[in-house]
């Protein structure tokens, strides 16, 4: 059973919103505060978090990057009021992998966890057991089997999500993979309950801990899409 842990401060919403994942088979922990979240990352096994952002004792910003410093391979799902478009893109760009604006739809919400899962459980499946899944170019090293990785002899913290991003660009390297290629590789059939901005901020991010001084790896076509290229420098 996956452990998720909510942080809503509304008691009546996080009463809602844990019964609709306990009785979707989960197993819930309830937090109305960052003192009792950290609490529970702190003391328990988590899956996933599922969080508000406008908590009693501090923004759960501050939560974020707790997570992000400690346990990054931990997907978070922003679930909160705040619905501008400044304010989407922050959250996915402080490592949410989903953001979800109340008033919501529980069965999105349900869909969204599983396709979190799902594809969790489908890079730890593709990563198991393979001695040689290594790519090494001399500044990037990736271990898939073992889920690590370093660049210019750095390591790197990598979530599984960015690991299995990553693999794809490998696998796919100077070829051109479209934004809907992408979406049906890491996502399958539940790609249509996938925000566009969940793609758009782990590439960036993966780009952030990948390039290596004026090499960049993911370049992007514009109006069609991403290629992985080699450690391509800027300077031509």
């Amino acid at each position: 059973m996956k452990n998720i842990l909510l942080v809503e401060d509304d008691e009546l919403m996080n009463k809602m919103v844990s019964n609709i994942i306990r009785n979707s088979g989960y197993k819930v922990f309830q937090a109305y505060s960052l003192r009792e979240a950290n609490n529970f990352l702190a003391t328990k096994h988590l899956d996933l978090i599922i969080l508000d952002i406008n908590l009693p004792d501090g923004s759960g910003y501050n939560f974020l990057k707790v997570i992000q410093s400690t346990k990054a391979e931990l997907p978070i799902i922003i679930l909160t009021a705040n619905d501008l478009k400044e304010d989407i893109i922050r959250g996915y760009q402080s490592g949410a992998v989903e953001y979800i604006t109340k008033p919501f739809s529980n069965e999105i919400l349900l869909l969204k966890i599983k396709s979190i899962f799902n594809l969790l459980a489908a890079s730890k499946e593709s990563h198991s057991g393979k001695l040689d899944d290594i790519y090494d170019n001399g500044d990037l090293k990736v271990n898939f089997s073992r889920l690590c990785a370093e660049v210019d002899r750095n390591s790197l913290e990598l979530s599984p999500f960015e690991f299995q991003i990553l693999k794809i660009f490998i696998k796919n390297k100077n070829t051109l993979l479209t934004r809907n290629k992408l979406m049906d590789l890491l996502w399958g059939s539940s790609e249509d309950f996938v925000e566009e901005h969940t793609l758009t901020a782990a590439i960036s991010r993966l780009r952030r801990k990948i390039d290596c001084g004026e090499k960049k790896y993911i370049q992007t076509v514009y109006g069609m899409g991403y290629m992985f290229i080699e450690g391509e420098s800027n300077e031509k």
